[in-house]
């Protein structure tokens, strides 16, 4: 009787591809995880930004139209530190509408980010007829 015959078991090769299968897979989540924790901390900023922006806007519009802050061109607000460090730099830019008495305001958000740069804007119109 041949003993190679009754042996049951995985070969070298088998054991080495599973091994490679599977590390295949381990390094691939690692990169899918890496991604996720990127886009959270990119939301995140984005999220402080708009916050900043709204923030702005509704400081002006409790303004008066009369206000400096509504002076045709461009104007800055103090900066804004978020928990994490990061600082926002809000700025808006004011231009008549027509004839009318009317401000259109673009309120911008500015922030740095390993070097780079990010910004998010929003606008609205800011009436005579509003307190």
């Amino acid at each position: 009787m041949n003993r190679a015959d009754t042996r049951r078991g995985f070969t070298l090769i088998e054991l080495m591809v599973a091994i490679l299968i599977f590390a295949l897979g381990i390094v691939g989540a690692v990169k899918l995880q890496m991604a996720a924790v990127v886009n959270n901390s990119a939301s995140l900023q984005l999220s402080e930004a708009v916050s900043v922006t709204v923030d702005t806007i509704e400081k002006l519009k409790n303004l008066g139209l009369t206000s400096t802050s509504f002076g045709i061109g461009n104007h800055s607000g103090a900066a804004v530190t978020s928990a994490e460090g990061r600082v926002f730099r809000p700025t808006w830019n004011v231009s008549a509408i027509g004839s009318t008495k009317a401000r259109n305001v673009t309120v911008t958000v500015t922030w740095e980010e390993k070097g780079m740069s990010h910004s998010t804007a929003l606008s609205f119109v800011k009436g005579p007829n509003q307190p």
